[in-house]
């Protein structure tokens, strides 16, 4: 019996077998459904993929030792099965390593969080397909870093910055380079803010994608919403880095005084949520936001929030926490820097954009004033989420888009 005449009669006979695919790291990031966005990015990836039929691996290199028992954890959370998920202690033969990992797992192709990664990949002498995922253009953080400190610094880090000005540009030149020569060694490139995807498709020529950080799935109903009274507004990230450095300056400097006096009078509160020291100009200016910290669990942050404030007014790549409030069902109230890498960011449909200190003032102040509005952008960033942007959905382009170029 030919083998279509054996697919006629026995469809379930013959099934296309399932890829075989492996993300390779070297940064130390521990998947995981909470924590830093990178965290959950990975985690949603990878249990992404799992749904939507991958057979999925994942070896991480340069693990430091105090974080080997984090990974061990993460391996029995993910459950990818038996020789699925390998991890290697930082100073250790990682290319060798690899290379016994991949020999076990046989990967069809490669996805590799970054060019250091997939240089490792190449070392460890795999032939096959292999792709670079990632989400900002590894020298811009450098150079935002750099004018941040000539702008919104004191004076004693203007002038240090200034002085180190010809450093700096060495040091972002130096990147560029190794960023350059490291892409080219990839077959095709994913990246999850749509302006770097458009860099890499002119600069490279290589196949791109873009697809929206990766978030799993929280709830299958609707989310839980308590929303406080009054009005409570979250700005939250992890406070050192530049992104959120560069929206807490930006917001102290020219959105903070115009909601000070409603904050005064007791209309609306913002909670500060997130690890890290304050600058000095930002702390001493937003004398009204309450310092929450680092909170473990955001769930119930979520719940009481009318809305989450992105103020970040850089292009600088894609903004997890956008997503993570969408999945939450809270809408936000976003800089119009913020659509360049999440063009999905949809002004009075899912979310407030602000292009100036006052439009943004103004739909903080709008929000608080009608929650009902807030209700409502916050249900449709919930729809859009889970009809457009959740893991599953992400994995299922990202796999359709690998099969594109191995097929």
């Amino acid at each position: 019996m030919s083998l279509p005449l054996i697919a006629s009669v026995f469809p379930s006979a013959v099934r296309a077998p399932r890829l075989r695919l492996q993300l390779v790291t070297a940064d130390a990031i521990v998947p995981g459904p909470t924590g830093s966005g990178n965290s959950a990015i990975r985690w949603g990836l990878l249990k992404g993929l799992q749904q939507v039929g991958a057979d999925v691996g994942l070896f991480a290199a340069n693990v430091p030792e105090r974080r080997l028992a984090d990974f061990a954890a993460a391996e029995r959370a993910l459950a990818l099965g038996p020789g699925k998920f390998g991890y290697r202690q930082s100073g250790e033969a990682d290319g060798k390593a690899l290379a016994e990992f991949m020999a076990r797992f046989r990967p069809d192709v490669v996805l590799a969080y970054g060019t250091e990664p997939l240089r490792l990949v190449k070392r460890a002498g795999f032939t096959g397909p292999a792709g670079v995922m990632s989400v900002d253009l590894e020298f811009v953080p450098l150079l935002h870093r750099h004018l941040y400190n000539l702008r919104f610094g004191c004076l004693k880090q203007k002038a240090k910055s200034a002085l180190l000005t010809p450093k700096i540009a060495g040091d972002f030149l130096q990147t560029y380079r190794e960023l350059i020569s490291g892409y080219a060694l990839a077959d095709f490139v994913i990246n999850h803010a749509a302006h770097h995807a458009c860099w890499h498709e002119r600069r490279h020529g290589k196949p791109v994608l873009y697809t929206p950080n990766p978030l799993d799935a929280i709830y299958h109903g609707s989310p839980p919403r308590n929303p406080s009274s009054p009005p409570r507004f979250g700005l939250v990230g992890g406070i050192g880095g530049i992104a959120t450095l560069t929206g807490l300056a930006w917001f102290a400097a020219k959105v903070y005084p115009l909601l000070e006096p409603a904050l005064a009078r007791g209309e609306m509160e913002i909670h500060l949520i997130g690890k890290g020291k304050l600058d000095s100009m930002p702390d001493r200016k937003m004398t009204r936001v309450i310092r929450r910290g680092f909170v473990e669990d955001l769930t119930g942050e979520f719940a009481a929030m009318s809305a989450m404030l992105v103020p970040t007014p850089i292009s600088l790549g894609f903004r997890t926490r956008i997503v993570d409030a969408f999945r939450h069902g809270v809408t936000v109230v976003a800089h119009v820097s913020n659509c360049a890498g999440f063009p999905e960011l949809m002004h009075d449909a899912n979310a407030v954009v602000a292009a100036t200190p006052e439009e943004f003032a103004a739909g903080v102040a709008a929000l608080a004033a009608d929650p009902g509005r807030a209700e409502r952008l916050g249900s449709s960033a919930l729809d859009q989420f889970r009809s457009e942007l959740s893991a599953t959905i992400a994995a299922e382009k990202i796999l359709a888009f690998i099969n594109s170029q191995i097929s």
